[in-house]
Formats: structure tokens, sequence, C-alpha cells
């Protein structure tokens, strides 16, 4: 029985001191003796296997990993893999994957990735008051309601088409078929009835 105890010697001495064992007795004599341990009631639970591949996946032995993932929470270890993984794509050198992931665990704000923010696009410089004052004239007054734009499509007509056709342009312009710039292109049109039918199909098309 000697011969036993010698060799379970290494076994128990190294269990006692990493602490999943608080003590190891022998009862008995001869070859009725028996070992009695007495665990610790602090033992770590397994972690689950995908956090520790997680780990591993990432070149870390199987060991190493077993280790850490017992002794850190899933989103720990889920935020190091991040981290790790967001290292590697940007180009850090990586020439211990253990290490690397090992040391994030320890001290993640160390390694807190940065967000790379797209360039604000540069401002359009805007056009000079003349100008804008130009484009106004051109295009006519604003209309910002059915009686402006009636009242709109009166000014630029004028007095110089049938009341008829008056009253079908004036219901393109207020509906928003035709524009300020049309309703004095028709004045100039050689056949403004033509003109305005295609403007009518053009409303009715779907």
């Amino acid at each position: 029985m000697d011969l036993v105890r010698r060799a379970l010697h290494p076994a128990h001495d190294e269990l006692l001191r990493k602490g999943f064992l608080l003590d190891v007795s022998y009862i008995g004599r001869g070859e009725a003796q028996q070992v009695a341990y007495r665990f610790a009631k602090n033992l770590l639970p397994l972690p689950a296997p995908d956090i520790v591949g997680l780990l591993a996946q990432r070149g870390m032995t199987m060991q190493a990993a077993t280790h850490l993932a017992a002794h850190h929470t899933r989103t720990q270890i889920e935020q190091a893999c991040a981290s790790f993984d967001a290292h590697v794509q940007r180009g850090y050198p990586v020439k211990n994957p253990g290490g690397l992931l090992t040391d994030i665990l320890r001290y993640p704000e160390k390694y807190a990735v940065t967000p790379v923010l797209p360039k604000p696009a540069r401002p359009r410089p805007s056009p000079p008051v003349a100008a804008q004052q130009s484009g106004a004239e051109e295009a006519g007054p604003v209309a910002t309601s059915a009686e402006d734009r009636q009242r709109t499509a009166a000014f630029l007509l004028g007095r110089t088409h049938p009341e008829h056709r008056r009253q079908i342009l004036t219901d393109l312009f207020v509906g928003g078929s035709i524009t300020a710039a049309e309703l004095t292109l028709i004045s100039r049109s050689e056949d403004p009835d033509a003109l305005l039918m295609s403007w009518v199909a053009r409303r009715s098309a779907p």
C-alpha cells in the first residue's frame, strides 16, 4: 500500500495545490486501506463547449481556453473574441493568438476598438443670391397653395388664350401636371391646342 501512496502522492499534491481538494486521508491498514477525499466546495463549473470553442478557434490551446472560459463570463469571452477579430482585420501583428486573447480578457480597455467613421461629405456651396433671384424670376412666382397657383396661372397666361383653354391650363398647373415654364411656353407655341392635348394625355397616362 505504501507503493500506491507514493504513486498517488504527486497527483494529490497537485490537486491540493490547485484547490480542487481540501484534504486527502487514508482509512484503515493493509489491503483494506481506503483513500478519503474532501473536495473543495467552490469548484468552478465546467464552461460551455461553444465558449471554449470560440477561444480555441482563434489559436488558443484547449487547456488554456477551458481555463479562461471557466474564469470569465460568456459576455466577456464574446467581447474579447470580437476585439481580437477586429484587430486582426486591421492588420494587427498576432504572433501568439493565445497570449493576445488572454491579454484582451485581462485588459479589455487597452484593446478598445475605435470605430472608423466615414468622412463627412463636403457641403455644396450655396448659389449666389443674384443667381437665386434670377432662377426665381425664370420659374415664375412661387405657389404654396391652390389659390396661389391659380393666381400664378392667371398672371402667366394673361388674356392671350380662350376661356376654355385657360381653364384647362389652370387646372393642369394647380394639379401639378405642368410647370410655370410650360405655361409660358404655350403662349409661344404655333399649335397651343395640340400642345395642350399632349399635356392632358400625359396627366392621364398611368
